[in-house]
């Protein structure tokens, strides 16, 4: 004779629900929990428990309880709290709540709970718990520069642009995009991984090489550029403004530009 392997219901909970109905059945039947313990293939333990849950409900095994303390009942933060906390976050920037940090980075955050919360202190593990429930995560930052008038882009973009595009279809003259940038042999930072304890080596020459470089382009699409190794200063933009005027002699050149400090050095402005 056979015996059949008994069922592990921590393993396969699953088959609690089927198990409990078919055990409801076998106790109307007056069938003895020993006996409904063998058909069903369960511990005999957990069918005395059953049959005695089924004689205090009328009749019916209610399904199990979730184990373990309620779900937000060990919270430190209100929920008026929390919600007060995340729209600080997602509206403000910390210096403008008197959190003297540029980003929300945790210790910004554990900041804005001690000014919220009456001095609660929490730990970093705690508080990324919460970040990751309201479902915040960390990544880099886009730059926003405090001198930038929302303004005054949009009323030259939609006012001024459109006229002096206007102005210079008339007449024999060119409007022109200008910017700036740099290339390197090898980054300035990189990231890898290796063992723990273990610092990570990176192979390099040991003679970083740079190169800057000046682009201008029509809105036709035709582009002028310098490539030198020196740095960027407002010296070389007056001489690469000046081989622009050699290159488009007699059309007058309209040259936008960004913000950067050589643009607005007294040699060029003069």
């Amino acid at each position: 004779m056979t015996m059949k392997t008994q069922i592990n219901l921590r393993e396969h909970p699953e088959l609690i629900p089927g198990c409990k109905r078919q055990a409801e059945i076998c106790f109307k039947r007056n069938l003895a929990p020993k006996a409904t313990a063998l058909l069903l293939c369960i511990a005999l333990p957990t069918m005395y428990w059953w049959k005695r849950l089924f004689e205090e409900n009328d009749g019916i095994i209610p399904p199990n309880k979730k184990r373990g303390r309620r779900t937000g009942s060990g919270r430190l933060i209100t929920m008026a709290q929390e919600i007060m906390i995340q729209f600080a976050i997602c509206n403000f920037f910390p210096r403008e709540l008197d959190i003297y940090y540029n980003t929300w980075t945790l210790k910004a955050i554990r900041q804005l709970i001690l000014k919220s919360c009456d001095g609660l202190y929490i730990g970093k593990s705690t508080i990324k718990d919460y970040l990751k429930r309201w479902g915040f995560s960390s990544k880099k930052p886009t730059k926003k520069y405090l001198k930038r008038n929302a303004e005054e882009i949009m009323n030259f973009f939609f006012v001024e642009f459109p006229r002096i595009v206007e102005e210079f279809d008339k007449g024999n003259g060119i409007i022109m995009v200008q910017d700036e940038s740099a290339a390197q042999s090898d980054s300035n930072r990189d990231r890898g991984y290796s063992e723990e304890g273990e610092k990570i080596e990176q192979c390099t020459s040991g003679s970083r090489f740079k190169l800057n470089f000046i682009i201008a382009q029509t809105l036709d699409g035709e582009i002028f550029s310098n490539i030198f190794t020196a740095n960027f200063c407002s010296s070389k933009f007056l001489e690469f403004l000046k081989s622009l005027v050699d290159v488009k002699k007699g059309t007058k050149i309209f040259l936008l530009c960004d913000n950067h400090p050589v643009h607005k050095a007294k040699v060029i402005i003069n």
